[in-house]
């Protein structure tokens, strides 16, 4: 039987059998040695690179070891580039010193081939190409042999002379004619494995040769494309996953991170042991938790992952976990897990007290080593994965990998959770994540079933340029300027395969997705030959799956509550309630009716809601104090301020607003009397119905009348809005119904942290009489248990609302 060995493994026998005398590198310490070499970098440079940096170096060292570039040829002149070159230099000079007695994995093929010797009588066979001029030079040795052969798949001999000669870097055989002219071979030296000349695929020949007029093509036979065209990356995911299910022998090809993620959770629902999805996740979610201070989304990624019950059966711990969720993680103003343990105290709830005693311990190994070296955290990482799930038992590989890492630990000099943390994520993605968007590890004769994902432009084809090399500093180094026509000689071969299946979604994270000129091309052939795009029903497939087994129909909404309900709910109405009724019915019935509020956000952060209630605040205080200092308006701003990331997030936004409203209060104060602030008046409609607003601002103006001003943070009404959004004309009228004075001005004013604006209100005086006129009909027809709290559509659609899905608005409208 021959020996088959992959170009990947050609040196694998030569490293068992020399063991003791060639220290190859391995994955695992080459990453944490340039990960060393990062944060030496930061502290000398005070600099703040990230950690992923470490990918873009692996990939460096990866192409000048495939292209037999010394480490050294990164010594770059300074003056080509600013920090990148020094940057570079820097990392040659150490990467040298740091490699005295170990030797970069493809700096030991590179000399394993360049030593190889074969017999003369050997017959050898090398099938298939890399771009590399390792594989260059191993293709060499063999083809000077007597018994030599080379197998290059889809070379084209038909080509004429002419365009061979000008083909680019980035067609689709340029790899091919750089690897002939390498050897010192002509096409005319190459023969067919066949007894004539035959083309595989026309099709695919017109798709990728931009020579060819696609009105030339006219040839009719069956198609053995799919494209599948999908409105989003989740619903693309799941059609990849039911192929892989249904396929068999299927090669996947993925150039985005978080569909990859998807598909790998989509195919892992039923199994953890195919890819080890569940227990990568599992580890990293353990150590989530600490570095983002026991953050409520973190800690409830973890406690809803599969492997932790706590001991408890399943659906009590889903009870316990679901009160736990609702009482305490919903409710906390801060992270922390002080925080986290005040909540439950004041709670006093002893089941969720019981059931967070189980957890805290979980995580006590590494609270107690977090600043230790990584390979303390690491030991303490794996002790919490013991506390925290008894019954798991990690795969054989998770299980030595974590061993090897451990042991490779104990060599560097890193500490600090945070830093274990980075450089597990890195390892695990380079060990677990997908491999098969690596281009050269794609095996032509297993390709039966080939799936194309993402399609889209910018991915097809994918940015192969390292953001550490310019071109420029590519050239000077003697890297080939692009990988594009690698890409599309993989692309083409991998298209002949038995069935290939292209995906894309329309809509992608930047916008609309467009499709590559190769996809366009595609298209107009498959359909000029008589075949249609979608022949798998895939979509349709889906559809069914996920299709309900029954529809209840859903009519619009129109709740009738009692009459003592309605009673009691609308005898003292807010001006916010009036306009929310208003607005919509069906939405102050949820609200004030029901009385059923939105939960609260997970790590809780304040929004620009909570920033406009505490301008408001601000000022109150500020008007109050009767002194007209700016820096006051500051004192007082920093003692109401003081939720997180003020500083680098909204004091420098407030500073403008404060000096804005200094300026516009300095000379308001020209023309009144007197302030009030945050003022509440009653307007008593009748017996069964009294109205309440409070007003943020009264100035009582030098002609005895009155100024109503509403201050805003977001954006201004229109004059039209005023009608369905009525809020101030409310207080207005309870104002002047409870002081009997006139109202001479109805004002927003907004700041937003550019410029002041201020919008009157015009006609304000014919406003007011029509809602004092019909307000009264409009709430009295609400205590008539007949009449409907209904849903309503054309409003509700400008804004959004906590109670939109409750409403159901798509399913009725």
């Amino acid at each position: 039987m021959p020996n088959i060995v992959s170009f990947e493994n050609i040196d694998e026998e030569h490293l068992i059998l020399n063991i003791d005398k060639v220290k190859v590198i391995s994955p695992i310490r080459r990453i944490l040695l340039l990960t060393e070499f990062i944060i030496k970098w930061n502290r000398d440079n005070k600099e703040n690179l990230p950690i992923s940096v470490v990918h873009n170096l692996t990939s460096l060292l990866d192409e000048l070891g495939h292209n037999q570039i010394p480490i050294s040829a990164l010594n770059l002149d300074d003056s080509t580039e600013h920090w990148q070159s020094r940057f570079l230099s820097e990392f040659a000079q150490a990467w040298g010193s740091v490699l005295q007695n170990e030797i970069d994995p493809l700096e030991h093929k590179n000399n394993y081939i360049n030593n190889i010797i074969y017999s003369k009588d050997e017959h050898v066979i090398f099938a298939g190409i890399h771009p590399s001029k390792i594989c260059h030079a191993l293709i060499k040795i063999i083809y000077n042999l007597e018994f030599g052969l080379i197998v290059l798949p889809n070379l084209d001999l038909c080509m004429k002379e002419e365009e061979w000669s000008r083909i680019n870097e980035e067609h689709y055989q340029y790899c091919l004619k750089g690897l002939l002219d390498y050897v010192g071979a002509s096409r005319e030296d190459v023969q067919y494995l066949t007894a004539a000349p035959k083309i595989g695929n026309e099709l695919i020949e017109y798709a990728f040769d931009l020579s060819k007029n696609l009105y030339d093509f006219n040839t009719k036979e069956d198609s053995n494309f799919e494209i599948i065209t999908c409105k989003s990356q989740e619903e693309e995911a799941q059609i990849i996953s039911m192929i892989i299910k249904n396929e068999e022998n299927v090669s996947l090809f993925i150039s985005d991170g978080l569909l990859s993620k998807r598909i790998n959770s989509l195919l892992n629902e039923e199994s953890a042991t195919d890819n080890y999805y569940l227990y990568i996740t599992f580890l990293l979610y353990i150590l989530d938790i600490l570095t983002s201070n026991w953050g409520s989304v973190e800690l409830l990624s973890l406690l809803k992952h599969p492997f932790i019950d706590l001991g408890y059966p399943k659906d009590e711990y889903n009870k316990i976990l679901a009160d736990f969720e609702i009482k305490i993680l919903r409710n906390l103003n801060q992270m922390g897990i002080e925080a986290i343990k005040k909540g439950i105290d004041s709670y006093n709830d002893s089941e969720i007290s019981s059931f967070f005693s189980k957890v805290e311990p979980g995580f006590a190994p590494l609270t107690s080593n977090i600043n230790h070296n990584i390979s303390k955290i690491a030991k303490a990482h794996i002790e919490c994965v013991q506390r925290l799930s008894k019954f798991l038992q990690l795969g054989n590989e998770i299980s030595d990998f974590m061993v090897a890492l451990i042991r490779e630990c104990e060599k560097v000099e890193i500490n600090t959770l945070e830093l274990y943390q980075k450089i597990l994520n890195l390892l695990l993605q380079n060990k677990f994540s997908s491999i098969s968007n690596h281009l050269h590890r794609f095996s032509l004769h297993k390709n039966k079933v080939v799936i194309l994902t993402n399609f889209n432009e910018g991915h097809f084809p994918p940015d192969f340029q390292n953001p550490l090399l310019s071109p420029s500093m590519r050239k000077q180094i003697g890297l080939p300027s692009t990988q594009i026509g690698y890409f599309q000689y993989t692309l083409y071969n991998l298209m002949h395969a038995e069935k290939v299946y292209i995906t894309r979604s329309v809509k992608g994270i930047s916008g609309v997705n467009r499709k590559p000129f190769l996809l366009q091309r595609l298209e107009m052939l498959i359909r000029k030959n008589g075949n249609a795009l979608n022949k798998q029903p895939f979509k349709e497939w889906l559809k069914l799956l996920t299709k309900p087994d029954f529809i209840i129909s859903c009519s619009r909404p129109k709740p009738k509550p009692p009459i003592d309900v309605r009673l009691k709910k609308l005898q003292t109405l807010s001006s916010t309630a009036v306009e929310k009724l208003i607005r919509n019915p069906y939405s102050f019935y949820a609200e004030y009716i029901l009385d059923l509020k939105p939960l609260r956000e997970l790590n809780f952060k304040p929004t620009i809601m909570h920033f406009g209630i505490t301008i408001h605040k601000i000022f109150e205080k500020y008007l109050l104090s009767q002194n007209n200092s700016y820096e006051i308006l500051l004192n007082i701003a920093h003692k109401y301020m003081n939720f997180p990331s003020i500083q680098s997030i909204w004091w420098p936004k407030f500073q403008k607003i404060a000096k804005d409203f200094f300026k516009l209060d300095v000379e308001r104060r020209k023309n009144f009397s007197v302030v009030e602030v945050e003022k509440a008046f009653s307007w008593p409609l009748s017996e069964k119905i009294t109205i309440r607003a409070k007003c943020d601002r009264i100035e009582h103006l030098l002609d005895g009348s009155i100024a109503i001003i509403d201050y805003k943070t977001g954006s201004l009404p229109t004059q039209s809005d005023v009608e369905i959004s009525p809020q101030l004309i409310l207080q207005a009228i309870t104002a002047m119904h409870s002081m009997n004075r006139e109202i001479k001005e109805l004002m927003y004013w907004r700041f937003n942290g550019k410029q002041a604006e201020i919008f009157t209100i015009e006609n304000h005086e014919e406003i007011v009489q029509f809602l004092s006129t019909n307000i009264k009909d409009f709430l009295s027809n609400f205590l008539n248990e007949n009449v409907p709290f209904t849903a309503s559509y054309s409003l509700n659609l400008k804004r959004s609302s906590n109670y939109k899905h409750l409403e159901r608005t798509e399913e009725w409208l």
